[in-house]
């Protein structure tokens, strides 16, 4: 009788056997699953461990120079620069001879400004007001930091009023187009209160090129 159960014990252990496997087949798939899952670093986090390394002047293969820059600069990392900006871009992986300067004087940059944009490439963030603004504006553009661009030119739109209005029109005319939204708010704040403002101390002490674009204004 023990003889004859035997095949069937067999049977029913190596289908024990098979389930465990299976089992142990499904464990390792789930882990393996679960080790391929990608996790996401807080951007603000790796931003930050960036601009500590730049900070400390670690791995940095670049020094930018503004235009009051003597012995100093502003060291950086070409591959960050390159990401934000086209004008590094092209430089850097052209077979321009700035492709291979340990340092790069921008002549038409305050430092400044410059400083604040390499702000801007670690920290994504860049403080913008009246003062700056204009120039920030023309660095940007050269650089070809567009965000930096149109983040400027949203300033000046939000900020333009009776004071502003007659630079703020001059300044967009000759940068941008008559015909941009900056110098069209601009031209029509100019003409509403025209009497009064050319009347001002502002408008007489304004550079000659600026009264010029004034008394082109179309309808004066």
């Amino acid at each position: 009788m023990t003889l004859q159960k035997l095949p069937q014990q067999n049977a029913a252990g190596l289908n024990d056997q098979q389930a465990n496997i299976r089992e142990l087949e499904n464990l390792f798939d789930n882990e393996e699953q679960e080790s391929s899952t990608r996790i996401a670093a807080p951007i603000a986090d790796f931003r930050r461990e960036l601009q500590n390394l730049r900070a400390r002047r670690y791995l940095c293969d670049v020094l930018l120079k503004g235009t009051e820059d003597g012995s100093f600069g502003i060291p950086c990392h070409r591959s960050i620069l390159s990401a934000h900006s086209e004008y590094f871009r092209t430089m850097f992986l052209s077979g321009m001879k700035e492709a291979r300067q340990e340092v790069i004087q921008l002549h038409n940059i305050s430092r400044d400004i410059l400083s604040k944009l390499v702000e801007y490439c670690y920290m994504a963030d860049i403080p913008i007001n009246g003062s700056n603004v204009q120039p920030m504006f023309i660095a940007a553009k050269f650089l070809n930091m567009t965000p930096v661009v149109d983040a400027c030119w949203e300033y000046m739109e939000d900020h333009i009023d009776v004071r502003t209005c007659l630079t703020l029109y001059c300044f967009a005319d000759s940068v941008a187009h008559k015909n941009s939204a900056l110098a069209v708010k601009a031209k029509s704040l100019a003409l509403k209160h025209f009497v009064a403002l050319s009347q001002g101390a502002e408008f007489l002490e304004m550079p000659k090129y600026t009264v010029q674009c004034i008394l082109h204004i179309d309808c004066l």
